[in-house]
């Protein structure tokens, strides 16, 4: 009877640890791919081309994240003899999900500069007296506009 309660117990508690530390592993997945949702929003506000290097980036990322991850599940592993709960996974994904999610808000606020630049760009294109005037606007946005723009005449 005490081994069916031990056993049982002990397999709780492995199944229960391992899901934390899947969880943790997964939940820095999702940051990083929510970092990379934000840096292509970002790219396509301010008219950055998006490159292939970007998801090789991204992969790269997350590999070195399960480095750490790994090195966190080697810890917790030994540290199971002493507490019951993979404290340095959860630490280490804790410190994972926080590199993302500064990446995700300095991606949102270059997005939102860009949108706020745009705006005083049309509103300046808008308030132009003549063509000149509109073509000085945008050649100080990209330098090459006004000589495109007297080929076609």
């Amino acid at each position: 009877m005490e081994v069916d309660i031990l056993s049982r117990y002990t397999r709780e508690f492995v199944m229960i640890y391992v899901a934390l530390i899947l969880i943790t592993w997964l939940f820095n997945v999702f940051a990083t791919l929510i970092d990379l949702w934000t840096g292509l929003d970002k790219a396509h506000a301010i008219g950055e081309p998006i490159k292939s290097n970007l998801l090789r980036r991204t992969i790269n990322k997350i590999g070195d994240y399960w480095k750490v991850q790994a090195f966190a599940l080697m810890i917790d592993t030994f540290g199971s003899l002493f507490w019951c709960y993979p404290f340095a996974s959860m630490a280490a994904g804790l410190g994972i999900i926080a590199i993302e999610w500064k990446s995700v808000i300095e991606n949102l606020k270059a997005k939102k500069a860009a949108a706020a630049q745009l705006l005083s760009v049309i509103a300046q294109i808008m308030s132009a007296k003549s063509k000149e005037d509109a073509l000085k606007v945008l050649q100080t946005i990209q330098p090459d506009i006004s000589t495109k723009a007297a080929r076609q005449e």
